[in-house]
Formats: C-alpha cells, structure tokens, sequence
C-alpha cells in the first residue's frame, strides 16, 4: 500500500504512514519517495564527518552524525537513538531504519524537520531554521538558535489568533523580489 502526503509544497509517496503529515488524495506523480522500513546499502565517505552536532546527555555523543556517501554524493543522517535516514544526492529519495523502540511518531519528527529540510535545499529551495506565522500584511519568521524561544513565541501569536505557518522549519519560496 502506498500513502500520499503534502509537506514543503512536495508531494511525498510513502510505503507506510508518516504521523503529522496531511494525506494529499491526488494521485499526481512524487516528489520524493520515502521508504520507512530499512535503508539501502550506501557506502560512506571514510573521511571525517560532513557535520556533527555538538555533544549532548551524559554520555556526550553527538545527537546528529551527517556522512556523505560515495561515489553519489547522498546524504546518511544517524541520530543518537539510533534512527536513520540515507538521503538521495538530488532529494528525490529518503530511505529510513528505526530502533525497535522507536514508534512511527518518533521517526516522523526527524523526517518532517531535518530530513524535509535536507531534501528542499536539495531541490533548491530556502530553508530557515524559524517558526512562520501569517499576518494580514504578510508572513513573521522568528529565528534563533536552539531554545531561543521560535515556538514559544510562535504559540503566543497563535493564542492571539494568528495562523501559523510552520514550526521549526520555514521554506522559503523566491518570486520576483519577495519571498513566499
């Protein structure tokens, strides 16, 4: 069975259910492809790591390793939990393997954030780490570091009933001289 989803203005076909993405009934050809039940065989660039998170808990591990693989040029994303995404050079491909522990939930919050976010600027869109909320003049992006406050700030316009547009993860859409 194959499950359809609209995320980032994508269109995403999925071998099994992405929790917190809406389901899209159009039966239109996929953006990108996301295989959620094991990862195909990649070989990784033996070089240091192309980005690695600083260290985090007690045992002080990185929570994100990013490696690039060969001779492709993808992406191999491990978190410290053990969950895994293999991300295709040109982001038309995600592949995914989850600890045992994991529920499909917990996997979906990497995939909608990090993962989505890899697979855009692939595609060559804008991305800003940002909660977005819509105003009658336009859109407010709040950025900041980890724990500055995006989302606690983005919940305050919400309860002053302004929608929001995302949470986390802003792409940004260039049309003429404004972005979208």
């Amino acid at each position: 069975m194959r499950w359809t989803y609209r995320s980032y203005g994508l269109r995403l076909h999925a071998d099994g259910p992405i929790p917190g993405l809406p389901a899209d009934a159009c039966e239109m050809p996929a953006d990108v492809t996301v295989h959620l039940h094991g990862i195909r065989n990649a070989r990784l660039h033996d070089g240091p790591p192309w980005y690695e998170s600083p260290g985090g808990g007690e045992a002080r591990r990185p929570n994100l390793v990013i490696r690039r693989t060969v001779p492709d040029g993808g992406f191999h994303f491990t978190y410290a939990d053990g969950t895994a995404f293999l991300i295709e050079a040109h982001g038309r491909q995600v592949w995914c393997s989850s600890p045992r522990t994991a529920t499909p939930a917990d996997t979906a919050i990497y995939l909608r954030g990090s993962v989505l976010g890899l697979v855009l600027r692939l595609r060559g869109t804008l991305c800003l780490h940002a909660s977005a909320i819509a105003t009658d003049r336009g859109a407010i992006a709040v950025l900041g570091e980890t724990g500055a406050g995006k989302s606690t700030t983005a919940a305050g316009f919400l309860k002053l009933g302004f929608p929001l547009l995302s949470d986390d993860l802003a792409a940004l859409d260039l049309e003429g001289d404004s972005f979208y």
